[in-house]
């Protein structure tokens, strides 16, 4: 179920219990998104792709240690 915007805290704080559920996705809010923004963002998506397939390493790779850092 969508979390509203209005009635979330940004940034969830670490120890929100959203955080810990194991089947929620939590994404950032894209409402200023512009289209060349979100071109660029899909662009990005598709290298990354395209690298992780073809066993190339990933200029966006997030580790365990990242993840863990942002809560």
């Amino acid at each position: 179920m969508p979390r509203s915007t209005f009635s979330a805290k940004s940034p969830l704080p670490a120890n929100d219990p959203w955080r810990s559920l194991p089947n929620v996705l939590l994404t950032p809010h894209l409402g200023g998104a512009t289209v060349d923004s979100r071109r660029r963002a899909g662009g990005i998506v598709v290298d990354e792709l395209r690298r992780f397939i073809n066993g190339e390493p990933m200029e966006h790779a997030l580790t365990r240690t990242d993840l863990e850092r942002m809560g």
